[in-house]
């Protein structure tokens, strides 16, 4: 109780009001967009590093949105931002082509770039060439001065990072311009449009191949958003999916733990969207200058993020897959925070112990919730394979006493812990029994009997 107390009111003295929702849990799932979009937009070779370990960790989450306040903080600070920013690009870009083409038509050997270094092949050569007539080329300025040209023209032939992925045909032929091949896409589902969207995202998670002469790839994260009630008929209508609804972190507006929300500050010190727009400006910026973001974190980070990736095993049972789709949560959040505040800048201070173990918190809340809504959606359902589970596993048990190995092996993708779990319900309704390390029927008739389940839920 205290812990969730103390991070309720750190998140509050953070600003996660200014989001303005009208629902603080809301606003947390603003919040936690605005982190993956940071995650999402910055340069491929990005990421959450650990340097007292030589370790790095992976950032970059997929998202589903669900829910009226929840959904307009998503596209008023979030997808608003990113495409203004990205459309800002795109018009610099098309101006910066017009440039070299006009240059060529009147003769001139090359165009700058928005580094004052000149663009082309013939360009590059130009840049090396010292003031001194007699001075020598410095051997490293050659792979310097092609690494800076290539990066210019990826930024001028490749320009976009975000992408609208409700028409796929049309999206196969814009990410021919994807930067770097990473991409940013926004997806709607609607029951019309969800076959379509749903093979969308798996060609994103997974990568597609571009058409050319190369085999050139491209992947990268969806943003997507529904309502809960397409939410819940798509999760009832396949509970193992891998796609859309089974990739993404859910983000559905409830409640993140039974404690209450510090009341609203009447001044709120940090406003977070403008906070976050400037951050994925500069993100943007410094993924066109091939300048990854590296956030050093310390050895407690690394513990935090292994042991959040042993909880969510621990609810695999609870939501099968969750394990994939949250695994690079809680980096990405800690990714997103230390970029808001700072920290990945040169000589600036490591992120505070307390808003690492704040966004652990959360990452750990989000995911609970994530399970609750979906053992919500399927507790019926769920309820009714484990009757036909016990009734198998009870004819089965009348043959002789199996091991729960030995019951696995005999069905056809019966999980390990959703056998112990038929195998509790029935042991609590009398009709089993372990002894030895094999269980049994307690009467030789009892797979006959009809085990009201519904009473030991």
């Amino acid at each position: 109780m205290e812990t969730e107390k103390k991070a309720l009111h750190t998140l509050t003295d953070l600003g996660i009001h200014s989001y303005s929702t009208g629902c603080p849990n809301s606003d947390v799932d603003t919040y936690v967009n605005h982190c993956a979009a940071i995650a999402n937009l910055v340069h491929p070779e990005s990421r959450l590093e650990f340097p007292d370990l030589g370790r790095t960790q992976p950032i970059g989450l997929n998202t589903l949105t669900c829910g009226p306040a929840s959904i307009a903080g998503l596209d008023a600070h979030v997808i608003s931002p990113v495409r203004l920013i990205h459309n800002r690009y795109l018009r610099n870009n098309a101006a910066r082509k017009a440039t070299k083409i006009e240059n060529r038509r009147e003769g001139r050997h090359a165009s700058r770039g928005p580094t004052g270094k000149l663009t082309d092949a013939t360009g590059a050569i130009y840049n090396l060439v010292p003031a001194n007539p007699f001075e020598q080329i410095p051997d490293t300025s050659w792979s310097d001065e092609l690494n800076e040209s290539q990066i210019e023209a990826e930024a001028l032939h490749r320009p976009a990072v975000f992408f609208d992925g409700t028409a796929p045909r049309r999206l196969s032929q814009q990410l021919a311009s994807c930067h770097l091949g990473k991409a940013l896409v926004s997806l709607r589902i609607e029951s019309a449009s969800f076959a379509a969207c749903n093979g969308v995202f798996r060609g994103i998670r997974d990568g597609v191949a571009l058409k050319g002469g190369l085999p050139y790839q491209a992947s990268g994260h969806v943003v997507a958003a529904s309502s809960l009630a397409l939410l819940a008929e798509l999760s009832l209508a396949n509970p193992f999916d891998d796609g859309i609804v089974g990739g993404c972190l859910w983000l559905t507006g409830g409640p993140l733990c039974s404690e209450s929300w510090p009341a609203r500050p009447d001044n709120i010190r940090n406003n977070l969207p403008i906070i976050a727009s400037d951050s994925l400006l500069e993100c943007v910026q410094l993924r066109f200058q091939g300048k990854p973001v590296v956030v050093k974190v310390g050895t407690e980070g690394f513990e935090a993020c292994a042991s959040f990736a042993e909880y969510l095993h621990s609810l695999e049972p609870a939501m099968p897959g969750i394990s994939r789709c949250a695994r690079n949560l809680l980096p990405t959040l800690l990714f997103g925070i230390s970029v808001l505040s700072g920290c990945h800048r040169e000589k600036a201070e490591p992120l505070s112990k307390l808003l690492l173990h704040v966004h652990d918190w959360l990452a750990r809340a989000l995911a609970r919730r994530m399970a609750d809504q979906y053992q919500k959606i399927h507790e019926g359902d769920r309820l009714e394979r484990i009757r036909q589970i016990g009734r198998s596993i009870q004819d089965k048990l009348g043959e002789r006493p199996h091991t729960v190995r030995e019951l696995t092996r005999r069905f056809n993708r019966l999980l390990t812990q959703e056998c112990v779990e038929v195998l509790q319900y029935l042991e609590a309704s009398g009709a089993v029994v372990q002894q030895a390390g094999a269980w049994m029927l307690t009467t030789p008739h009892a797979s006959d009997s009809n085990v009201n389940l519904e009473t030991h839920r």
